[in-house]
Parts: C-alpha cells; structure tokens; sequence
C-alpha cells in the first residue's frame, strides 16, 4: 500500500510541475494560440498564431486568406471562438516566401483574462549569428515543444525572395519539420517574437536534406504598428459610433455610422448599399454603467443621396439608415457640422471591440488642396499605406476644435489609404455640404439632425397628437389655478 501511495505521489508532483511549468514558462505566460478552419461545422487545425496585443494574432496570409473571416475559428480547448476581422498584408502575392502574413483579430483574450495569456512585443529580428528558438509547433500550448534551431540569411536561402529566411536539416522526417505555419521564433528574448514560420512544415531541399522557411518580423514592423497602432487608447465614453453589418456576417463589422438621431445613423452610400435592406443590422455598442452592452437593430428605410454613383465614391457618397427601435437613452445624437480648411480633427470608430474605440488625430485639407477633380472630397495625409489610420473604415466619423457633440465629417475612402504620386491620403466629406438633403428627408418618427439653428416643427400625425395634449395640459392646469384661487377668498 505505502508503495502505491508514493507512485501516486510521483504521479501526481510530475503532473503538477507539468501545469505549473511549460519549458519553464508559468502557463500564465501562453502567447500561441491555434488557428483552424471551419468546413461543414467540423473543425480542423491548421496553423498557429501568435499573441501580439490583447485583439491581435500575427500568423501567416497563406492560412487564413483560404476561407472567409466567418470559417477561421481560434482554438482554445475545449473551445473555439470566431474572429471579428482578419487583415491580410496588402502586399501579399499568394506564395509562402513574400509577405506572407496576417493579423487575426478577436476580442476573447481581453474579455477573459483568466485565460492567461500574455502578448509579446515587437521588435525582434532573425538573427543569422545566433541560435534562435522555435516553439508553439503542434499547437498545443501545453505541449508547446521548443527546439534550437539556425536561421540562414534570405541570401543563402533563395534570392529570388529576400523577405524568406531557412533552416537546413538533414531529412523531412527532422523532429523540427513537423512544425505548424506560423509558430513564432524567438531569438535570445523570449518575450520578443523575431519571426515565424512561413511554410507548412519542411519542403525537400537537394537529394537528403529540407528546408524550413520564416519570415521576421523587423520586416513587417511598419505594417504590424499600422494595424494595430504603437497604443491603443481606451474610449469607453464614445458610445455615438454603431457598427453596420450584413445579416448574413454578423461577426464581421463592414463599416461604421453616427447616430444622429433617436433612431437614425449617418454613414456612407458605399456602407449603406452592401446588400438588400433586410440584410442591413446595425449594431449600438456602449458603455451601461461600467459594462459594455450591444444591441442590434433591424432596418425600416436606408435613404441613399440621389446623386450618388457606385463608381465614384467621392462625391455625394452619404446615406441615412433609419432602424426599427430607439437607440439607449443613454446615448446622446450627435448635432451635424462642418469641416473647415486645416482643420484639427479627431479621427474615430475603428477597431470594432466591446468597449475601446480609438481616436487620433488629423489634420483636414480642402477638396481644393486635395483633389480638384471631387469637390466633396475632403483629406488627411499620412507617412505610409501602413499608418493605423488607414484601417480606418468608412463611415468612421470626424470631430473637430475638441467638441465630441458634434459630427464635422467622416470616411468615405475604402478601409486602406490610396497612394497617389507617394502621397497617401484618407478621403471625407463634410456634414454640412448635405445639410439640405438630410433636412428634406421624411421627418416620421425621427429626432431632425440640426447644424444649431431652428428648425420648422414636425408637422406628422404624432407631432399633431403630442401638441394638442399639451395644449389640453395646459388648459387644464390655468383652470385648476383658478379655481383654487376663487376657493381662497
């Protein structure tokens, strides 16, 4: 008996010291997640990902570019959860050895810190001098394997691709071959990923040996910060934004609105004609008391400027989207504006997540200092394609001089920046250019958006209902006035 009770003992230390240390990292440490595809509602593994802020998973293009956003599904056993978007390197050109990555982004590590999880920082670089260490391979955290492993220069590998860092071993069948698309190296520090694997596993190289190919992070720093942005400053106090949505993806935010109104956004012509108007949603998200809450709204009418053209999003590319409902009452309409010449603006809405909403600021041109050709056309110039604020998405509002009440303007531009004689540029109208068009809009069962001076009442059957009670209110109380008045003498 005291034999067995000290196997069980044994037994029992070694499964602790394996939960409380993984390659002598505390669990608490985990940064590789696995990334798999959804097919038919069966679930299979794929790649795995690696863990670089509290919403994004720097992985690789070639594993998540196969299948839409809504069938790549993170892996945390025994669950999987969706992604809310996934941003492909612009540059990508469908092969393992040029730009091949991706960001995955997802709101399940912040809203479940006892996941413990902990980002890595950017920053690192393959080092060709040093040993490096490859790990996360098998996806499975807990059995996270990690290997030494030495990287040769993308001119000792292949210089038709100078981004393709390798690795020799002696066969495919090397222990190190088996390792998953996109398992992240690390190069002296740990806590800095350098790169990842590029490939899925081991290619044959000459008559005995393969190849593992990476790629490192130094060359996609630009396009990471541009994603995700060097900070990402909370805005719980943003709660005017909404994110519209089709019915059939409503894991995926296509683009964002204002709300001006009790029940009315405004947004862009480009977001609002994404499908039929029974597949619109709109989507409130806000901050009640210190809980986000979502709520989505169906669509009653999507009024699209008479003069807007598909073909060129430039001009008079604004709509307003009335829902079947009242918006919070927590919530507070915005009053419509204007964008003036260099104005000091703030920049607002992307990064869809529960409750952080990013605000940065620009400075906004004229259409004359912009592009004379567009009229309407307002714009911000930034450094490069791969600013964060080129992942802006349209409809994204615009406040200025500081006054978050009132909407000057908003994105009309697609979700990346146009590059225009290496000058890039993100695309606004102006409120107050549709003044006219909003005012003329059916008044039924809305709050009329204002720009600060009066507007003619509301003349529906309602309107008519609610004066006359007033009116009868009012009788009635200068009657009973008089009445107590004619008892006191």
């Amino acid at each position: 008996m005291a034999i067995e009770i000290n196997v069980l003992l044994v037994i029992g230390l070694l499964a602790l010291i394996r939960n409380v240390t993984v390659n002598g990292q505390d669990p608490i440490e985990r940064f590789i997640v696995t990334i798999g595809h959804v097919n038919n509602r069966e679930l299979s593994e794929k790649c795995v990902g690696t863990l670089i802020s509290e919403q994004h998973i720097l992985c690789t293009a070639t594993c998540v570019s196969v299948r839409p956003p809504t069938q790549i599904a993170i892996i945390i056993p025994p669950v999987s959860e969706t992604t809310t978007r996934i941003v492909i390197h612009p540059f990508y050109e469908n092969n393992h050895y040029s730009n091949n990555a991706a960001l995955v982004m997802t709101t399940t590590f912040r809203s479940n810190p006892h996941l413990g999880f902990v980002p890595r920082q950017l920053g690192g670089y393959l080092s060709t001098t040093n040993s490096c260490s490859l790990f996360g391979w098998g996806g499975r955290v807990i059995d996270a394997r990690r290997d030494e492993v030495f990287i040769e220069s993308p001119v000792d590998c292949n210089v038709n691709y100078p981004q393709s860092y390798c690795s020799n071993f002696d066969s495919v069948a090397h222990l190190t071959c088996s390792a998953l698309e996109a398992s992240p190296v690390t190069c002296g520090n740990d806590m800095i990923v350098s790169g990842f694997v590029s490939t899925d596993g081991c290619s044959p190289h000459g008559d005995d040996s393969a190849r593992l190919n990476y790629h490192s992070v130094s060359d996609f720093q630009d396009w990471i910060e541009g994603v995700i942005g060097s900070q990402l400053p909370e805005r719980r106090e943003v709660n005017f934004i909404v994110i519209i949505m089709d019915r059939n993806t409503l894991a995926i935010p296509q683009c964002f609105g204002t709300i001006i109104s009790s029940n009315r956004v405004l947004t862009t012509a480009t977001c609002a004609s994404i499908d039929s108007m029974d597949n619109l949603v709109v989507q409130s998200r806000y901050i009640d008391v210190a809980w986000p809450a979502k709520q989505n709204f169906s669509v009653t009418q999507v009024y699209v400027h008479p003069s807007f053209r598909q073909d060129n999003p430039f001009e008079n590319n604004v709509a307003i989207i009335s829902v079947n409902g009242s918006f919070s009452d927590i919530i507070i309409p915005r009053t419509l504006g204007s964008l003036d010449q260099n104005s000091s603006c703030q920049l607002f809405g992307w990064g869809p997540t529960d409750s952080v909403i990013r605000g940065d600021a620009i400075t906004v041109s004229t259409p004359q200092e912009c592009n004379g050709a567009h009229p309407h056309a307002f714009c911000s110039t930034h450094p490069t394609i791969f600013h964060h604020l080129c992942y802006a998405m349209t409809g994204t509002p615009v406040t200025c001089g500081g006054n978050e009440g009132v909407i000057a303007g908003f994105l009309i531009n697609n979700a990346t920046c146009s590059n225009n004689n290496s000058r890039v540029s993100l695309s606004y109208h102006s409120v107050s250019d549709f003044y006219d068009w909003i005012a003329d809009l059916d008044p039924v069962n809305t709050d009329p958006p204002t720009d600060g001076t009066p507007t003619n009442p509301p003349t529906d059957g309602a309107a008519a209902t609610k004066m006359l009670t007033a009116f009868v209110l009012i009788v009635s109380l200068i009657s009973c006035a008089m009445m107590n008045r004619s008892f006191s003498f």
